[in-house]
C-alpha cells in the first residue's frame, strides 16, 4: 500500500497485514487481515474470525491507537440495529465488518453485513475518540470507499439491484446509477455481463474513488474495459426499477444518465488538479471536469501532486504543471508515466524516475 501523508504504510502478504511508520519500524501485525487503513494516528482494520459456536467465518473490527500503542476496546461498540431473517427461518446472529475506511477528521466508516442475511448492509460512522457510533445507512448489500469532498463512492451488488453511486458523509443523500443502463451507454450487451467498480486514484497520501460529486465508473468484460466520467451534481432521481440477479426492486435511481455521463473513453482517472488523464485507443490526453479535451500529447502521465510528465512529438519529455507550463528541460524519451510519488520516462529500455517532493 502507498504511504499516507505521515509516511506510514501497510504491506499485505498471505492475508497478513504489516503496518509500519515512516522509518520502517513495525507498528502492528494483523493476522487474517481483510481490510486495513492507516491515517491520523490510527490503524482501522477488519480481520477474519472463525466462530466455532456457529461454524462460520466473520470479519471482526479493530482500531489501533499508534500513539498509545494499543488496540481500542471495540467490544464497547454496539453492532448495527436490526435483525433480519434468512429464508424466513434463522436470525442473523452476528455482523461482519466487510470494509473499513481510514480515519478522517476523527471519524471512519465501517460497512457491515449480517451473518446470515448477505442481502442487507449497514454503514456506521465511528468516532475514534469517543467510540460513539452513528448508523448512517441501511440498504441492500453495498461497499463504501474512503470519503472525499463530503461523499464516498458506493457500489451495490445484490440480488435486486446493481449500481454505482455516491453516499454523503452523513448518509442523507445518495445517488444511484444503474449498472445495466451504464452498460447500454457503453454498448455492452446485458447478456455479456461485466464487473464494475469506481476507478481509484492516489493523492495526498491516500486512495480515493470520487472527487466531490464526480466518479469514474470502470466496466470490464472479458474483452474490454470502458470508463465513464459521472457528474452526479447534474443528477435527477426518481423511483424506478433497479435490475438485479433475481428480479427488480424500486429505488431512487438517476433518471438522466445522458446528462450525468459527461465523458466516455478507453481510460479515465480523476485528479484534484481538474486535469483528468484519458485515452482513446493509442491517443493519450487530458480532459477537464466537463469531459472536454484540454491538452493532448504523444504520451502523458497522470498528475502526481500538481505535476505531470508529457511527451511531445519531437521525442522530448517534460515536467509540466497543472496549467501545462513546462518546468524542466526536455528528456529524450519513448514513453512517460506517473508512479504515485514519482514521474518517469523510458528511452531504449532504460527507465528514469523523477521524485516529486512537494
Amino acid at each position: 500500500m502507498s504511504p499516507n501523508v505521515d509516511g506510514q504504510f501497510i504491506l499485505m502478504k498471505d492475508d497478513i497485514a504489516h503496518c509500519f511508520d515512516n522509518k520502517g519500524t513495525l507498528l502492528l501485525t494483523i493476522e487474517n487481515a481483510y481490510s486495513a487503513r492507516i491515517s491520523e494516528g490510527y490503524i482501522t482494520y477488519s480481520y477474519e474470525y472463525y466462530d466455532e459456536e456457529h461454524n462460520w467465518t466473520l470479519n471482526r473490527l479493530g482500531i489501533y491507537d499508534i500513539n498509545k500503542k494499543k488496540n481500542l476496546p471495540v467490544e464497547k461498540i454496539p453492532y448495527p440495529a436490526g435483525i433480519y431473517l434468512f429464508m424466513g427461518e434463522s436470525p442473523a446472529l452476528d455482523w461482519s465488518a466487510e470494509r473499513v475506511t481510514g480515519v478522517k477528521d476523527g471519524k471512519f466508516y465501517v460497512t457491515w453485513n449480517p451473518g446470515y442475511d448477505w442481502w442487507r448492509s449497514r454503514i456506521s460512522q465511528i468516532d475514534v475518540d469517543t467510540l460513539e457510533v452513528n448508523e448512517i445507512y441501511a440498504d441492500r448489500w453495498c461497499v463504501l470507499r474512503d470519503l472525499n469532498g463530503g461523499y464516498g463512492a458506493i457500489t451495490a451488488n445484490c440480488f435486486s439491484g446493481h449500481w454505482i453511486g455516491l453516499l454523503s458523509e452523513d448518509g442523507t443523500k445518495e445517488y444511484r446509477a444503474d449498472l445495466f443502463e451504464l452498460m447500454e451507454l457503453c454498448g455492452i450487451p446485458e447478456e455479456v455481463g461485466c464487473s464494475y467498480s469506481p476507478k481509484g486514484y492516489y493523492t495526498n497520501g491516500g486512495w480515493y474513488y470520487n472527487l466531490g460529486e464526480q466518479v469514474v465508473a470502470q466496466l470490464t468484460t472479458d474483452d474490454e474495459t470502458k470508463y465513464l466520467l459521472l457528474d452526479f451534481s447534474k443528477a435527477k432521481q426518481e423511483k424506478r426499477e433497479a435490475r438485479g440477479s433475481y428480479g427488480e426492486a424500486s429505488y431512487e435511481m438517476v433518471s438522466n444518465l445522458d446528462d450525468v455521463v459527461v465523458a466516455q473513453y478507453d481510460y479515465i482517472v480523476l485528479s484534484p488538479t481538474g486535469n483528468y488523464l484519458a485515452a482513446m485507443g493509442d491517443d493519450w490526453f487530458y480532459i477537464n471536469a466537463k469531459g472536454k479535451i484540454v491538452a493532448d500529447y504523444e504520451d502523458c502521465s497522470d498528475f502526481v501532486g500538481n505535476y505531470a510528465m508529457v511527451l511531445e512529438d519531437d521525442g522530448l519529455a517534460y515536467v509540466v504543471d497543472k496549467k501545462f507550463n513546462k518546468l524542466s528541460e526536455g528528456y529524450p524519451a519513448d514513453s512517460v508515466f506517473g508512479a504515485k510519488e514519482a514521474l518517469g520516462f523510458s528511452k531504449d529500455g532504460k527507465t528514469t524516475l523523477l521524485y516529486v517532493t512537494k
